[in-house]
């Protein structure tokens, strides 16, 4: 009788600690932006205004601190400083001060900061997270289990709608309105940690 009290104890105790395991444990989610000094995506624009051959490339050339210097991660030309904190939150650091772009573990909406404006009224953008599981097909290839964002602005025919990131990788795909009708941005070609996409 002893031993069968015991031996039901210890598979209790065991149950009880898989359980507050398993609740405290939540999916690492900065891996829906990676970033190591060489890494590269390069993106293309299609849509009525895009122009042809419209591409830019984004690479990552230094790290400074947990800082990494994003080259042109909008496609503007603009050099940027990001970060991911222990949050899950991607930092921007511009002139001593620290802007919140994205929250990727938070499941209730935040607004975009930005030091200055990438996508028209991106600024001040509501963003929720409204799935982690799509699949997305982009010239770079096909992504299981993104990571899709949804925004919401104030301004009319301008602004992104949504954005995809898969994991491992980044950001893959991108729509945008305006005046002309959605504008798509999809990543072409990317080489991340010596990895390459689509695959060699």
């Amino acid at each position: 009788m002893l031993k069968k009290t015991c031996l039901l104890l210890v598979i209790m105790s065991f149950s009880f600690v898989i359980l507050v395991l398993g609740q405290n444990t939540k999916p690492d989610s900065s891996i829906y932006f990676p970033q190591n000094v060489g890494d590269e995506h390069i993106y293309r624009k299609i849509g009525k205004l895009a122009k042809p051959n419209d591409s830019w490339t984004d690479k990552i050339t230094e790290k400074s601190g947990r800082f990494f210097s994003h080259s042109n991660f909008w496609g503007d030309g603009v050099s940027r400083s990001l970060k991911m904190n222990n949050k899950s939150s991607l930092i921007e650091k511009a002139k001593d001060k620290k802007f919140i772009w994205y929250k990727f573990s938070e499941e209730a909406q935040w607004t975009m900061n930005l030091s200055q404006e990438g996508v028209a009224c991106s600024e001040g953008a509501r963003v929720k997270i409204t799935s982690r599981t799509d699949t997305v097909e982009v010239p770079a290839g096909t992504f299981q289990n993104c990571l899709k964002l949804q925004f919401s602005t104030n301004c009319n025919d301008a602004g992104i709608v949504e954005q995809w990131f898969a994991p491992n990788v980044g950001l893959i795909k991108q729509t945008e309105e305006t005046i002309a009708g959605l504008l798509t941005t999809e990543l072409v070609k990317a080489k991340i940690a010596d990895k390459n996409y689509p695959a060699k």
